[in-house]
């Protein structure tokens, strides 16, 4: 209802120097994603908004650490996003906890593109697209 950009978002990155951003939009936040450098070392944060602008979780890992650590593909479902690693997808909640699905192993690589889809996950890999779905 009101007119004009929200463009004060606080963001959390201290004397970090930021190497590369994403924004993955879901239906209640966006998932803002930060690579980012501190001296020698690098750092990938994610950064929970709110609609209204506000930062309501930060989480932060060392560049190779789990989920957070990889800079793959990333799509936003519902309530959580869905990332892809090398182990396979990795779901994460709002809350800041994740589940790996390492079933999804052989169909799905860090370097993988997502989509979210009424029927599950799209997986592209750029020579063909699967779906993946929870059974």
């Amino acid at each position: 209802g009101k007119r004009g950009i929200l463009d004060g978002v606080a963001l959390p990155l201290g004397s970090a120097r930021l190497i590369e951003a994403d924004c993955v939009f879901g239906s209640s936040c966006a998932w803002l994603l930060l690579r980012t450098e501190c001296g020698p070392k690098r750092v990938h944060r994610c950064v929970l908004v709110r609609p209204d602008g506000q930062v309501t979780s930060v989480g932060e890992a060392a560049a190779g650490d789990g989920w957070l650590g990889t800079w793959g593909g990333r799509c936003a479902a519902g309530p959580f996003l869905f990332v892809a690693t090398d182990e396979g997808l990795v779901r994460v909640s709002q809350d800041g906890s994740s589940r790996a699905f390492p079933e999804t192993e052989p169909f799905v690589e860090a370097s993988s593109r997502l989509a979210a889809s009424p029927d599950g996950i799209l997986v592209s890999d750029g020579r063909e697209i699967l779906l993946l779905t929870i059974s």
